[in-house]
């Protein structure tokens, strides 16, 4: 299942086919893995939200780093913890105030 296609008649309502044109590009950040398990469901999201502020900044640089991520994170460079908790000093557990530096 993979995201939607901008529909031609934009789902009824106004401006609906823009916004669904611009969520399936903003979804492009994301691998296409995460597309087919989560596209959908997102791109409803992206839909929603840019047909209530059409000018949201903030909101394209947020999916291009959550996309960057998601792809990081597919080919194992980021994502992972930065440290094994059971690897610590005998004694300390990762949420003490002592083990976090």
């Amino acid at each position: 299942m993979s995201a939607p296609a901008p529909s031609a008649d934009g789902g009824g309502k106004p401006g609906g086919g823009d916004a669904a044109r611009r969520a399936a590009r903003l979804l492009r950040w994301y691998p296409r893995t995460w597309r087919d398990r989560y596209g959908e469901e997102f791109a409803e999201l992206l839909i929603s939200d840019i047909e209530e502020r059409s000018q949201a900044p903030g909101r394209s640089l947020d999916v291009a780093r959550g996309g960057l991520v998601a792809r990081l994170s597919a080919v194992g460079v980021c994502g992972l913890p930065l440290r094994d908790p059971g690897a610590m000093a005998p004694g300390r557990s990762a949420t003490s105030p002592s083990a976090v530096t």
